[in-house]
């Protein structure tokens, strides 16, 4: 038997976020009653906006469920960060367009849960969202502002005078890391949006939201349904418990509901003046319940959305006239300007004789000739856009891309970027041991594989268990959900009729920590195709010494532990 032994940290964060009924998650309605006790004029535009909604919703022209027209929203995030705790990194962004992308479009893998009675309403509002290419002075971007400031903390409009795009042009997405908006009650606000009305300043439009409800990657603490739900408001959506059971959403297809909904409760009927008498429909993005029950919007709601979006002077601007190409979203539009090169690959890790798929993702301006390299790979050399590489000899090999286009350049060579191990011949017999003594890692023996480019295991030559080696996973400044890998080799294990391992090891967490940090261990028996967890090491369990919020050094053998599990029975 060939087995591989994996060492696997994975870092959590948990929080959990106390919910007042209030204000709640969302602090739209309060904002805009707000707004409308201050000023009676504003309170009578409301009123007429409103009037508005409710023709967009009842529009029968609109109610064929499909129009064929995909309308595609130009996106600017502002990351007003605190410090780089919430400093949200692009593939957090990334992902959390690809959240309402896939909720607007109805492809969100859990639409199959709206229940039976609801889908004849639910549909796809054939919306979509993209990053802005180029930004108002026709400088190319990738659609993200970072500005550092305190006014991260317990956010609201004061943000955003200091980064604003032309919100005729762009819809701006403000992340903070709290919210607290003037006069608000007690409570917890996750997010807020304005309704569009004509006229609006961008210091009473865009999105305002945490940090920690972008997407479901990095800082994230749930799956990324704040944004679906705050974007709802901006083109248009109330709340379906606004004034309760009088119906305020102007939807007629959502069935009133008396109060938000908390939790999950699908035998929920709180309003019984609708006809049919239908249960709340809390799979609705624009009600409270938990982010995992929500799925669907309506076909009234698309209908509100896609008429703010047809009308000029309410949302109408965003996808009209010239502005996908002014913001450089338009599809296969050229950019002015040079590349700058990046690609992605489904693996970094693989054995003998399998294959890794390529993917371009450059950014900035559209490449015209794309040259790779790959030693060891079959083919070495490409010039496709998204090659497919073989690797048939174990080792580790590097990967190089260039990208050209009229403007300019742009190079990148990524070092022992892949690592091939051997299918077929174990590299050790019957047990093996390893002081790290001789070799760095990663090398022929030991392979590296992480979800982040900058945190990985090393050989340290500073300090060891009764040695001047060993093998660190430097942790130190991750704040999110990470996972890092130390795998082994092949191991022959055919003649053995148990197994047992044997490692000593030296960990301690900050003495207020945010992440619990997790040991696994895992074997393999085909490859690292599939694995099976042995063992799962957490908390003061896998403690060594006192808690510190400096770096930590093992200093003797006394901050060590020694580890010695079973991995295999006599039967394999």
């Amino acid at each position: 038997m060939r087995v591989k032994l994996i060492f696997l940290f994975s870092l959590f964060t948990f929080q959990i976020w106390a919910q007042n009924t209030e204000i709640g998650k969302c602090a739209t309605d309060f904002i805009e009653s707000e707004m409308r006790n201050n000023d009676s004029e504003v309170d009578l535009k409301f009123q007429k906006l409103d009037e508005t909604y409710r023709t967009f919703a009842q529009d029968s022209d609109q109610n064929s469920k499909t129009s064929a027209v995909l309308l595609t929203v130009p996106v600017v995030v502002h990351v007003m960060y605190a410090d780089q705790s919430d400093n949200i990194t692009k593939d957090q962004i990334l992902d959390a367009i690809d959240v309402i992308n896939l909720d607007f479009r109805r492809q969100n893998a859990d639409a199959v849960n709206t229940r039976q009675i609801f889908m004849g309403v639910a549909a796809d509002m054939e919306i979509e969202f993209k990053l802005a290419r180029l930004d108002p002075s026709g400088n190319c971007t990738d659609g993200i502002n970072r500005v550092q400031t305190n006014l991260s903390i317990n956010a609201n409009d004061n943000v955003k005078p200091l980064s604003h795009w032309d919100n005729k042009k762009y819809l701006n997405i403000w992340v903070v890391r709290s919210i607290s908006v003037p006069n608000q009650p007690t409570g917890t606000v996750l997010g807020y949006a304005y309704r569009p009305n004509p006229g609006q300043n961008y210091t009473k439009d865009g999105v305002v939201i945490r940090h920690d409800m972008m997407g479901r990657v990095g800082t994230a603490t749930g799956i990324g349904r704040t944004l679906t739900h705050e974007v709802g408001h901006y083109l248009g959506l109330r709340h379906p418990f606004y004034n309760g059971c009088n119906v305020g959403d102007n939807c007629s297809d959502t069935p009133p509901v008396a109060s938000a909904s908390f939790g999950c409760n699908r035998n929920r009927n709180s309003c019984n003046n609708d006809s049919p008498d239908l249960p709340d429909q809390i799979e609705n993005y624009m009600d409270y319940a938990d982010d995992v029950c929500t799925n669907m919007f309506t076909q009234q709601q698309a209908n509100i959305m896609r008429g703010n979006l047809a009308n000029v002077s309410m949302r109408g601007y965003l996808v009209r006239n010239n502005n996908p190409t002014v913001t450089g979203i338009e599809e296969d539009q050229v950019l002015p300007c040079a590349p700058k090169v990046k690609y992605s690959n489904t693996s970094a890790l693989i054995c003998e004789g399998e294959n890794i798929e390529f993917t371009d993702r450059t950014e900035y301006g559209n490449p015209v000739t794309y040259n790779w390299s790959f030693p060891g790979g079959q083919p070495a050399t490409s010039a496709a856009k998204n090659p497919t590489v073989t690797y048939n000899t174990f080792g580790s090999y590097n990967v190089g891309l260039s990208v050209t286009n009229a403007q300019g350049s742009s190079a990148i060579t990524n070092y022992a970027k892949i690592a091939v191990r051997p299918s077929l011949k174990p590299v050790w017999i019957n047990g093996f041991s390893d002081g790290f003594e001789q070799w760095n890692v990663p090398n022929n023996n030991w392979y590296v594989e992480a979800d982040v480019d900058t945190i990985d295991f090393f050989t340290t030559q500073t300090v060891g268990f009764n040695s001047g080696k060993s093998v660190k996973l430097n942790n130190y400044d991750i704040r999110s959900t990470r996972i890092i890998s130390l795998i082994t080799n092949s191991i022959d294990f055919t003649n053995s009729k148990s197994v047992r391992l044997n490692f000593d090891y030296a960990y301690t967490s900050k003495t207020n920590p945010v992440d619990v940090d997790v040991l696994k261990i895992y074997t393999s028996t085909d490859c690292g195709k599939t694995w099976s967890i042995k063992r799962n090491i957490s908390g003061a369990n896998l403690l060594t010494a006192t808690e510190t919020d400096n770096r930590f050094v093992p200093s003797g053998a006394a901050k060590w532990k020694s580890a010695d599990y079973s991995i295999f029975g006599i039967n394999f």
